[in-house]
């Protein structure tokens, strides 16, 4: 048995169970919330909370109902060391650090904000200096430069994408919106 965050097990499973209802949708909202549903009338929202994972899968957490009710995984993957509460990471690339560090801060979305904003930051300060005072013995001034241009950019792009309400994809007009519930009723219906 190993103890593991909810949002973890969550994210990393192709099949959810609560309380012998499959899950369709798992959403991680901005306020903290993950609300799992397999239909309108089906739905359950917890807050991030360590969990009990068994060998077969399974766990209990407790809604913010507080009731208390049972989930099945199955997994992606194997559950590793960083995947428990309480040991070290043991990641192997940047790739890794940087998407541990987006996906299971423990203070929700605001982690990934800071991330960006640390990046943004970064990016701006590095595209402004002078590139024969940032060289080192590793990476050229120029180069260094250039990429938080390029990062710089980037974001640019993104975000100003967002701000004036453009999708990220030219053929989205064509696709049907996703219908998502607003309720948060927690208890399955009779």
């Amino acid at each position: 048995m190993s103890t593991t965050p909810l949002k973890r097990c969550l994210d990393m499973a192709d099949r959810i169970i609560i309380d012998g209802y499959e899950i369709e949708n798992v959403e991680f909202r901005d306020n903290g919330k993950i609300v799992c549903a397999c239909d309108e009338d089906n739905r359950w929202t917890f807050v991030d909370q360590p969990v009990e994972l068994d060998d077969e899968g399974s766990a209990s957490a407790t809604t913010t109902r507080n009731h208390e009710v049972t989930l099945d995984f199955t997994m992606r993957r194997p559950m590793l060391e960083r995947d428990v509460v309480g040991t070290p990471a043991t990641l192997d690339s940047n790739e890794d650090l940087v998407l541990d560090l987006l996906k299971f801060s423990k203070f929700g979305a605001m982690g990934q904000v800071f991330i960006v904003e640390a990046i943004r930051s970064y990016a701006d300060d590095m595209a402004a200096r002078d590139p024969a005072t940032v060289g080192n013995g590793l990476v050229a001034g120029q180069a260094w430069v250039d990429i938080a241009k390029d990062v710089q950019a980037r974001c640019g792009a993104f975000y100003g994408r967002h701000e004036r309400g453009e999708s990220a994809h030219a053929e989205s007009a064509t696709l049907q919106p996703i219908v998502q519930c607003e309720s948060t009723d927690d208890s399955p219906a009779p």
